[in-house]
């Protein structure tokens, strides 16, 4: 019997362009831990909103371990996916970038390092895909709703 292909326990790497310390992260990462899947985190040490595509090539980047399958990096959410794959060895099944406080919306996807994360992980034959929470001016985010939806 064939089980179906969104069924199938994966390895997702997690990154954003918000920090390791952001809340979207943390959502994400539970959310794809309570379903089941294997969760690496790699994001950036610091905030690196609308970096774009940005790559570091004129300085080094530093690994910060946090803890099991838990890490940071000096650098943007495209060089997390690099380093991730390259300094690694890792091949996750997915790049899961976000979730992101703020939309990606139009043109939006061109300045953000979280897309790029996802464009990132295509261009090295690995599934990406990104995610951000729209924001309405006076509401704070329920990160607890947004877990439960994705």
């Amino acid at each position: 019997m064939d089980i179906p292909c969104w069924l199938t326990l994966m390895h997702l790497l997690l990154t954003n362009d918000d920090g390791i310390g952001a809340a979207g992260l943390e959502t994400l990462a539970a959310a794809c831990l309570e379903l089941g899947h294997r969760v690496t985190v790699l994001a950036p040490h610091v905030e690196q909103s609308m970096c774009g595509h940005r790559l570091t090539t004129h300085s080094p980047l530093k690994l910060v371990h946090l803890g099991a399958e838990r890490d940071s990096l000096t650098g943007t959410p495209a060089d997390c996916v690099r380093a991730a794959v390259f300094g690694l060895g890792l091949r996750p099944d997915w790049v899961v970038s976000g979730v992101i406080h703020g939309g990606n919306l139009g043109q939006d996807i061109y300045v953000s390092g979280t897309c790029a994360a996802a464009r990132e992980a295509t261009y090295h034959g690995i599934r990406g895909m990104a995610f951000s929470h729209y924001l309405v001016r006076g509401l704070t985010p329920d990160w607890t709703r947004t877990q439960h939806s994705l």
